[in-house]
């Protein structure tokens, strides 16, 4: 009995060890079968992020949009699971080429690694705009993409990591919001942004933007996200726009020129999203630097959770503004040079380790009295300082803030201050600034 019993555990384990080697051969053909794909071309690129499960590789080079027929230059990553490699390629888009969203990430569980998306002009064209009444009546020049995104990303679970883009492309642009942003425009609106973040489709869900640099020379929002989007992360990223000196406007003399067009003055400011609180025109101002974009890390009402760590947003229209948001945490992140604010944020909204200066709009602000919000910054001096701001605005109830300051020379600039409008907050300000409280405040 004892050897008839041995025999079967050898024929069992002969019968297991061949299952295990079924196994090895099934997961090593699985192996040579997922090896990457090399694709050398941006149909081929297009037709490969289609697929799903696949480890794809864009080799690097420069590829031009305009390459592909004019119908289908929307590339399209619609399959699901794979790693998408980019490094070293730089996808040239032609502004005037296309009118829509180009690239964009509707599959889940993706990875996007490296790589960089540019617009350029036809005339070769630089950033180093001095003309741009001439920019903005150049058809080659002048043309967005309606308001759309170079990047749309409306899958679940995606991961866009070390991603560059240089934007470029809109109209008017070189006016900053003063003509309007949507509907409620004067001059026409021709607007293009960097990267959306969005749950149209019904995704939108736990989506990551990592190491994602952007020089924003367009008029539009840099990073934003709509549409029921929820649990995104952006981290270690870093938007960059351009600025101009309002006074610069007069020298626009010409009959087609904007500013001449508009008696030299900013239209009503109703129905206007952007910070204007008057319902009547006034005379464009003479010392206020305009945002040529829109603002930086941006969400919109109908948003869930945002979290953005380590970020920098520089001279955009607003830093990092996630108001809107169902809830937001800001950690370790520097928005400077922006021209409306610098950083909003939702009720119960959440900023530590953060920095800010006040050289063209106000370090923080609490744009919708929101309320409950708990709040660390530190203040980076800023002598330089123009236009009639305040270093902070403190609206909204219940707030804890706490203000640190970089060390250096003290501002000689005695009028700006730290000022208080809501109720019941608790302020604790370790710098020199002012803290002016309102006649409408209360319990602070």
């Amino acid at each position: 009995m004892l050897k008839s019993k041995n025999k079967k555990m050898k024929k069992m384990k002969k019968y297991n060890y061949r299952i295990l080697m079924v196994i090895v051969m099934m997961l090593s053909s699985y192996a040579i079968n997922a090896q990457k794909t090399v694709v050398k071309s941006l149909a081929e690129f297009r037709s490969a992020v289609k697929n799903s499960n696949r480890n794809i590789v864009l080799e690097a080079g420069d590829y031009y949009l305009e390459d592909l027929p004019k119908n289908s230059r929307v590339i399209d990553c619609s399959g699901s699971n794979n790693t998408i490699d980019m490094t070293g390629a730089r996808i040239f888009a032609l502004v005037g080429s296309i009118r829509e969203t180009y690239f964009t990430v509707s599959g889940d569980d993706n990875v996007l690694l490296n790589g960089a998306i540019e617009d350029y002009y036809k005339n070769g064209q630089s950033d180093n705009i001095t003309d741009y009444s001439a920019y903005n009546n150049n058809p080659d020049l002048a043309y967005g993409l309606r308001g759309a995104a170079v990047v749309t990303v409306f899958g679940d679970d995606n991961l866009v990591q070390g991603l560059e883009l240089i934007v470029r492309g809109s109209e008017p642009y070189g006016y900053g919001s003063i003509y309007g942003i949507g509907r409620y425009n004067t001059f026409g609106l021709d607007k293009r942004c960097g990267l959306l973040i969005t749950g149209r489709e019904g995704g939108g869900q736990r989506n990551t933007l990592d190491g994602v640099t952007m020089y924003h020379n367009a008029f539009g929002h840099g990073i934003f996200i709509q549409n029921e989007a929820d649990k995104t992360l952006i981290k270690n990223c870093y938007v960059e726009g351009r600025m101009r000196l309002s006074a610069e406007l007069y020298n626009e003399t010409k009959s087609f020129d904007l500013p001449f067009r508009s008696n030299y003055e900013i239209p009503t400011g109703e129905d206007n999203e952007f910070d204007l609180p008057f319902k009547f025109p006034m005379p464009i101002p003479m010392d206020v630097m305009y945002p040529l974009s829109e603002d930086g890390i941006r969400s919109y009402g109908g948003t869930g959770s945002v979290r953005v760590e380590n970020c920098t947003v520089k001279q955009m229209r607003g830093g990092i503004r996630l108001y809107l948001a169902s809830s937001a945490t800001v950690v370790d992140s520097k928005a400077i040079g922006c021209g409306a604010t610098n950083f909003n944020m939702p009720n119960n909204g959440t900023i530590t380790g953060s920095s800010g200066d006040f050289s063209f709009g106000p370090i923080n602000d609490n744009r919708l009295s929101r309320s409950r919000q708990d709040i660390e910054l530190t203040i980076i001096p800023s002598p330089n300082a123009i236009g009639p701001h305040n270093i902070a605005d403190i609206l909204g109830n219940n707030q804890d803030i706490v203000f640190h300051r970089t060390p250096g020379p003290v501002d000689s600039d005695e009028e700006r201050a730290i000022v208080v409008s809501g109720d019941n907050s608790t302020i604790i300000n370790e710098t020199e600034y002012t803290i002016i409280l309102k006649s409408s405040a209360s319990g602070n």
